[in-house]
């Protein structure tokens, strides 16, 4: 005897219409199971390189502004340098001034001095240890310094804003 005679036919008709109901299903389930593999994989790439790219951009940014920021605080400690300069120049200019001041007061006073040594002579005074002479000359240099000073604070001044306009211009 045949196994088969023991199924009835319409099972087994039943049974090969369920296998090829399955395998009707079963392989296009397959096919767009792989083909929503593949788009899924497609845009998680597509995600990545626009990741990588955003970052990219981010890095350069990023760099950017760094050197921008570098190049402001070197301008800056440059305008510093040339103030501090500036004004280290104007202070010796200040000293010796001064100094040149003193210098020509204690000359005054020498030559005062040499001058009530001499006694009352009006002879022995005229010419450059006349008192009155030097008094005159000392005055001259005074006011010639002062306005020398007065100068050199102005064209500071001018200096520093035209550094001023040349570094807001460049920024």
């Amino acid at each position: 005897m045949n196994l088969m005679s023991f199924i009835p036919p319409w099972a087994r008709y039943g049974a090969v219409a369920a296998l090829a109901a399955a395998a009707t299903w079963y392989g296009p389930a397959i096919v767009q199971k792989s083909r929503l593999e593949a788009r899924n994989s497609d845009q998680a790439a597509e995600i990545a390189q626009e990741r990588a790219a955003h970052a990219d951009v981010a890095r350069t940014a990023e760099a950017d502004q760094r050197a921008i920021e570098f190049n402001r605080m070197e301008a800056n400690a440059h305008v510093t340098y040339q103030t501090q300069q500036r004004l280290d120049a104007a202070a010796a200019a200040l000293r010796d001034r001064e100094f040149a001041i003193v210098g020509l007061r204690n000359a005054l006073a020498a030559a005062e001095s040499r001058s009530s040594q001499a006694g009352g002579d009006p002879g022995s005074r005229i010419g450059a240890d006349d008192p009155a002479t030097l008094r005159t000359v000392v005055r001259e240099c005074t006011a010639e310094y002062s306005e020398m000073a007065g100068n050199a604070v102005g064209a500071g001044v001018a200096a520093t804003g035209l550094q001023e306009y040349a570094v807001g211009i460049q920024q």
